[in-house]
């Protein structure tokens, strides 16, 4: 496929437009009480992988500078199978001081109980909550989730799949107990430490700038 070079401009700023989109969204299911730390997970590393798109194509634009008018592109690097990977990885060459792994953590949203619960992990952990007492804890053992550019990881949030290690279902955000009310997610801290570093990234190079010079010659 061919792009001449201001439709490769157009698609640069598509792109971080809406990685803005997505992380900002990403932020604000995070601030909420009960949300998922995965599912903002998921938006944030969408977020990634179009902010790693607008660098291939920013990066294609400069090696055809000066030389020709339209360029070829490879498709399949921005959208084939191998696409995913290859987005999410440029951006996060960008982002020193990402995260390498996302860590576990039990959120307990209803407790009833008067006395101190134990409560057992998807991985045999064991974690004592208070009687009355909600929020998100961890077992001290730094469980982790996986590497964060692991395509499982990223997208586990979205589907119901099948553990064949165990032989069972395995749900997004597995329940561990029915009271204390109990869910096993991503450690909420380390998802906003990936919102942040990649949000203020795009704030620093005043992409939103670049977008409103842009659209307003386009409207000449």
């Amino acid at each position: 496929m061919r792009l001449t070079k201001d439709q490769c401009t157009a698609g640069i700023v598509l792109c971080i437009r809406n990685a803005h989109r997505l992380v900002r969204n990403a932020e604000l299911l995070l601030s909420e009480r009960e949300a998922s730390p995965s599912s903002a997970y998921s938006l944030w590393s969408l977020a990634m992988e179009e902010y790693g798109k607008a660098l291939l194509l920013k990066e294609l634009c400069e090696q055809n500078e000066g030389k020709r008018q339209t360029f070829e592109v490879d498709w399949k690097k921005l959208f084939g199978s191998g696409g995913h990977k290859n987005k999410f990885q440029k951006a996060k060459g960008e982002l020193p001081g990402l995260p390498e792994k996302i860590k576990a953590e039990v959120q307990v949203r209803s407790n009833t109980s008067e006395r101190p619960t134990t409560i057992r992990t998807t991985d045999g952990q064991f974690i004592t909550v208070l009687g009355g007492m909600t929020g998100s804890f961890q077992d001290g053992s730094n469980r982790v989730f996986g590497k964060i550019n692991s395509y499982d990881l990223r997208f586990r949030d979205f589907y119901v799949g099948w553990d064949s290690k165990n032989n069972q279902w395995q749900s997004p955000d597995p329940i561990l107990s029915s009271e204390p009310i109990s869910i096993e997610v991503f450690d909420s801290g380390d998802v906003l430490k990936c919102i942040r570093i990649l949000k203020e990234k795009l704030e620093y190079k005043k992409e939103i700038a670049v977008i409103k010079n842009f659209l307003n010659k386009t409207k000449k």
